[in-house]
């Protein structure tokens, strides 16, 4: 199984459950008490959403190109 998350300010999670055409992004802004929305949606199986998992990772490049955002919150995300 596979899941991803990304952060700036705040953390993304990502459903990409098989069938969708692209990832969905879920975004938790309280760091103080971070949760895991969806928890059942973000890790999945690769073969069954590869499609999915691919344009994911295909567009990660360019999601948060333009982002000016000055803060991170790795700590929280981990």
């Amino acid at each position: 199984q596979i899941g991803f998350i990304t952060y700036d300010d705040s953390v993304h999670y990502y459903s990409m459950k098989a069938g969708l055409s692209h990832a969905q992004m879920m975004v938790v802004a309280d760091l103080k008490e971070l949760f895991v929305p969806a928890p059942d949606d973000l890790l999945v199986n690769l073969r069954e959403s590869r499609d999915v998992v691919e344009d994911f990772l295909d567009n990660l490049p360019t999601m948060f190109a333009k982002s000016q955002c000055p803060a991170a919150c790795l700590g929280p995300a981990l």
